[in-house]
């Protein structure tokens, strides 16, 4: 089950206890009505629909059990139910005339903080309409559907209001009094409707925040962590493997002889494998950011880009264009070359026979690395995944799966970004948007 539903989806168990704070309320106000203001009320009718509305919410705690998440329609639905009631709960009990009419509010509030805008509006509508359907209601000829009872509702504690209100309505439609009350509600309705929206969202977007800095964090420990091994490993492994350097040289020399020549050849791919060895150790302590650290320097995008060709093999069959009057920039230079490698790497193992293209242009006030191959591309799952620690799609021993994601943070750390982009006809295009300080 994910840790977070579907924008389409509510917390039914929440749901379920704010529903039972809304029955509450509503049989505290026909208790308040009755004891406070001696309203006369069909018990049997009261007791239905309270009843009705407490199945309902037992259905939904049964619901909440089995599964966490409850769609948004099925809230919508019940809230325009709870609706319903309340208002058929109000024209048993006083109508337009019962104070506990601003209680409708809070119906819109439930919807503010658990739906999405055309759910809210719904509801806020729907207890407009049930507001107005009280005071049309009041101005209709005889007594109200409550029978006897009801009529006495309707005079009870307010007789003299409400008989005139009847008389007025009857003779000449609602008062511009009611139409005030039917367009304040509708005002309030939207208002709160809105505001506890934006709120809702502005605190949604503050947790994505926080959660994304939580993140960084800890790809940030992970990191040093990596770091901190790399470079352990290195240190203790480079005393033996000079050793084994050395003795292999001197063994080398040893074995000069032409009978000899096996063993020196032996000798020589000993020393060899051990100066990979050292390679393997540089390049797994800087890919774990090693250089983390480096003071920037005023570069310019054809000494990154020609720093970060320096070491590649296959630069040869990298096409360069690099825009002209790019401006100079402030950047650690092995950091930002390494980042920028690792690009072109990808992208010469993408198109093992094509010619990649690695294009410097103005973004701003920084720079646009774009490299771009015409390899197969990345489906939608590796692209979702490609910048994450560790993930790769390399066989194992090609590679760790740090390139894309240090180049990332590079990127990051230097107020820029790194993005990738399925290519017109196939192929990646690789975009690294530097902006370091203007040098």
């Amino acid at each position: 089950m994910p840790t977070r539903p579907p924008t389409t989806h509510v917390d039914a168990r929440r749901f379920a206890w704010l529903r039972w704070v809304n029955l509450a309320l509503a049989a505290g106000t026909v208790v308040l009505m009755v004891v406070g203001f001696s309203v006369a009320l069909p018990e049997a009718r009261v007791g239905l629909l309270l009843g009705a509305a407490a199945l309902t919410n037992v259905a939904l705690h049964g619901f909440a059990r089995r599964r966490p998440w409850v769609h948004e329609a099925v809230v919508g639905g019940l809230l325009l139910v709870d609706v319903g009631v309340f208002t058929a709960l109000l024209h048993l009990t006083g109508g337009s005339f019962n104070p506990f009419s601003l209680l409708y509010v809070l119906y819109v509030v439930v919807a503010a903080v658990s739906l999405r805008p055309r759910w809210i509006a719904t509801v806020a509508l729907a207890t407009v309409a049930g507001f107005g359907l009280l005071f049309a209601l009041e101005q209709s000829p005889g007594p109200p559907s409550g029978g006897g009872h009801a009529g006495h509702a309707g005079h009870a504690g307010h007789a003299g209001h409400a008989g005139q209100a009847g008389h007025s309505g009857s003779d000449g439609g609602m008062s511009l009094h009611l139409y005030g009350m039917w367009l304040a509600s509708g005002v309030a309705a939207a208002f709160i409707g809105a505001i506890v929206y934006g709120q809702r969202q502005a605190l949604a977007q503050r947790d994505a925040q926080l959660r994304a800095e939580r993140a960084r964090l800890e790809r940030a420990e992970r990191l040093a962590s990596l770091a901190t091994l790399a470079a352990g490993a290195a240190h203790e492994l480079s005393t033996p493997l000079s050793t084994i350097a050395v003795v292999a040289a001197e063994l080398e020399d040893i074995l000069d002889a032409p009978e000899l020549g096996e063993a020196r050849e032996d000798a020589a791919l000993i020393r060899a494998q051990v100066q990979r060895c050292h390679s393997v150790l540089e390049q797994l302590s800087a890919d774990a950011g090693a250089h983390a650290g480096e003071a920037s320097v005023a570069l310019s995008a054809a000494q990154v880009v020609q720093h970060a060709l320096r070491s590649q093999p296959d630069a040869s069959r990298v096409v360069v264009s690099i825009a002209p009057d790019l401006p100079t920039l402030s950047l650690p230079p092995r950091v930002v070359a390494r980042a920028l490698r690792s690009l072109v790497d990808n992208a010469l193992r993408a198109d093992p026979t094509g010619t990649p293209e690695l294009t410097a242009s103005a973004a701003g006030a920084g720079w646009a690395l774009r490299v771009c191959d015409r390899g197969a591309g990345m489906n939608a799952e590796t692209r979702r995944r490609a910048l994450e620690p560790f993930f790769t799609t390399r066989a194992v021993g090609e590679g760790m799966g740090l390139g894309l994601y240090l180049a990332h943070e590079v990127a990051q750390g230097l107020g820029g970004s790194l993005s990738l982009d399925p290519r017109d006809g196939g192929g990646t295009i690789a975009t690294l948007s530097l902006r370091g300080h203007d040098a």
